[in-house]
Formats: structure tokens, C-alpha cells, sequence
């Protein structure tokens, strides 16, 4: 493995706490992120513009 020191800017990171098993995250986290889509209107005045990544895929 080859594990290297980079700085990068700041930034700011917006969560959602949901709890499970890491072997059972397929069934955990797609409806964590449907919770937090549907929750959009009530954070959007916290998300810095550009938003340039929502979701859990990137």
C-alpha cells in the first residue's frame, strides 16, 4: 500500500448519523440517503455553492 501526506483546501462536510453493520450497509445506507434527499429543502441554506457532489455515489 502506498500512503502519502497531501494538503488540500478546506471544505465542509454535511451528515446524516445512521447506524449498522458494515457487512449489512446495502441494506442501511440507501434509505439513509433517501431520508437525506428528502430532507434537502431543510440544509440547502448550509450547503456552500458550488455543491459539487450529493449522493452516495460519486
Amino acid at each position: 500500500m502506498n500512503i502519502r501526506e497531501v494538503e488540500k483546501s478546506s471544505f465542509s462536510i454535511i451528515g446524516k448519523e445512521g447506524l449498522g453493520k458494515a457487512q449489512e450497509a446495502d441494506i442501511w445506507i440507501p434509505p439513509l440517503w433517501q431520508e437525506a434527499t428528502n430532507a434537502f429543502e431543510e440544509i440547502i441554506h448550509l450547503i456552500k455553492q458550488p455543491l459539487t457532489i450529493w449522493g452516495g455515489h460519486v
